[in-house]
Parts: structure tokens; sequence; C-alpha cells
């Protein structure tokens, strides 16, 4: 006996029969017609830290990144993901000696001066230019020579600003992605891994149906201190990888990336294939037989494969798809397998 799946590629729709079960999802948020757990609906919320600094200007950093936010933006929306973006800093709230003023952001969304709203939706006009705005930074930018990233996720997400001035990011069923970009490491001794992971897992916690994680952490950034590696902080050579950052990365699962690229369009693109990933990997109702797992799109079997192709993840129970493979929306897909527990 054989399960057989029929996946429309969006949300799950499920039909269990006495002696097989067939499965069927469509992509398109409209389609609803699901009996079994459902995962994310398109919906995901990202939010892009930024180191704010002399040094990321001096490389150049800051107009590489901001050149690919048109491309992030149209593989997104080509994906049909409804989804929130917005902007923080890694400068903490501080008062200026001087003027007595008090300086940086603590966690706050930025708009530099652009009149829009501070949390961005996926329907914004000219989305991708109105990003590299955000995440271009001059001289006046430069608040403080100190990284506080992982402070400012949990200040971002935590009231009073979740409440008040970065109200409207967070959607209770959206996959949260945190993006840290940075040239070094997060100064913040206070502050642990443990502690952000466990504030991001209290705050997304896993679906419970299935068990798969609710947020991701991506970091694009200086990867290590060796000597060898000609990735560097600064000119002058002085190097401060981001391993609290990759830490953090690790413990969900997300992607970290070098950001010693001329155009850093790798780096981009595997952040927006990991968030692609994610909210199209399939949850299959039964245990299967990896072995027999077959898996067609329009008719043609896709292999398994994890660069373009497939992969089961048995620790969530489903099929993940990779690179040229990922469902396109509205795509018909087939999947059959043998249960585990059928000899």
């Amino acid at each position: 006996m054989r399960v057989v799946q029929k996946i429309y590629t969006s949300l799950m729709a499920l039909a269990l029969m006495a002696s097989c079960s067939q499965q069927s999802f469509d992509l398109t948020p409209q389609t609803k017609n699901f009996a079994q757990s459902v995962k994310y609906n398109r919906q995901a919320d990202v939010l892009i830290v930024m180191e704010a600094s002399g040094a990321m200007d001096q490389q150049k950093r800051y107009a590489a990144i901001a050149a690919q936010m048109p491309a992030l933006v149209k593989v997104l929306n080509a994906a049909n993901l409804d989804y929130h973006i917005a902007v923080t800093t890694m400068t903490t709230r501080f008062q200026d000696p001087q003027t007595q003023n008090m300086i940086g952001q603590g966690g706050q969304f930025i708009d530099h001066g652009d009149g829009l709203p501070l949390v961005l939706s996926s329907t914004q006009p000219n989305l991708g230019n109105v990003l590299a705005n955000r995440l271009t930074f001059n001289s006046g930018d430069y608040l403080s020579p100190v990284n506080f990233g992982r402070l400012a996720v949990q200040n971002a997400l935590s009231s009073p600003l979740l409440a008040g001035l970065n109200s409207g990011f967070l959607r209770d069923n959206a996959l949260l992605n945190v993006i840290f970009i940075s040239s070094k490491e997060d100064d913040v001794n206070n502050t642990t891994t443990v502690d952000l992971v466990s504030f991001l897992n209290k705050l997304r916690p896993p679906l419970a149906t299935t068990g798969q994680r609710s947020w991701f952490a991506h970091y694009v950034g200086v990867l290590s201190n060796a000597t060898t590696d000609q990735c560097a902080s600064a000119q002058w050579g002085y190097r401060s990888a981001g391993l609290k950052f990759m830490d953090v990365v690790t413990a969900s699962g997300g992607s970290a990336t070098t950001i010693c690229s001329s155009d850093l369009t790798v780096a981009v693109q595997n952040v927006q294939a990991r968030i692609l990933e994610i909210v199209t990997d399939y949850h299959l109702d039964q245990i299967p037989n990896v072995s027999t797992i077959l898996v067609y799109e329009a008719g043609v079997l896709v292999p398994q494969n994890s660069t373009n192709g497939w992969t089961y993840d048995s620790s969530i129970q489903s099929l993940v798809f990779h690179g040229t493979s990922i469902p396109p929306d509205g795509t018909p897909f087939h999947v059959d397998y043998t249960p585990a527990s059928i000899q």
C-alpha cells in the first residue's frame, strides 16, 4: 500500500481515507482546504539588523548590500510571499556627553527620513530602492563604534517598542527571520547567545503540530579570525569575526555568508534561498520509508538532491525543497511514498 500526496504548493489540504491518505495544498492564500496541521501560509517577517560604522562605509559594504535589495525583493515577490520587513541598527540608546541628547536606535526601526512606514510590506511600491536607502549610512549615522546587535533584536521585539514605534511588524503566523549584517563581533557580554535564543523561542515557539521552528537567524559578516582568511573587519587587517552572531545562526539553522564580496550577491542569495526553503517545506502526515519517496513537478521527477532537488528532514518529518526545485506558486506537485510502518 502506498500513500499518494498531491501538492499544489501553498497551504496543505488533506483528505484521510480508510486504507490510504491523500494530501493537497496550494501556495495561494485563498486555498485553505485542509484537515491536518498547516505549515507557514507564505507569511514572513524580516528584521535586518545593520552595523552603523565608518569601517563598513570605508570598505563600501553599505553600497554592496544596498545594491542587492532590488534583487532580494524581486525573488520574494516572485515566490508570492506576504512579508513585512524593517531595519534597525546595532547602536544602543545612549546620551551624548557633549549635547546631552539621547541618540542611537536601541532597536527602534529606522526610515532615514523617507516618510514611509517604519514597517514595510511586500506591497510597498519601489520597495527594493526604499530598502537600499534605509541600509545606506553616512557619517552622521555612525553613532557608536560598539555593536549591540543581539540586544537590539531583543529591544526591537519587546515592549515598549513592539507595542509602540515598532508595532505592526510581528504577525502570529509568520516565519520570523533576523538578518545580522556586520563587519565585526557583537560587543555586548552581558547578553548571551542562550539569552537571545531563549527569547526568540518564547516569542516564536515551534509549531505545536509539526515541531517546525518559527524563527531563523542569518548572518552576513566576517566568518573567521584566522590570519589566513582574507576577509577582515577593517582595511588595516583587523579581524573580529561575528562568532556570537553565528552561534545564534547555528542554533536556528539559518545561513552565514561572508561580507567580503564585491557585490554580495551570494550572501543575499543564501538568505533568500533559506527563507524560501523554510516556507515551502512540506510536512508528511506519516513517517516515510525515505527510499520510496518520489516527487514530481508537473509530471517531471524531481531528484533527491540538496542543491537543486529535495531532501527529507526527519526532525520535522518534512520534505525540504532546494534551489531550482523550490515549488513556484501554483505549480502542481505529486509526492508518492510508502509509510515506514508498512512492512
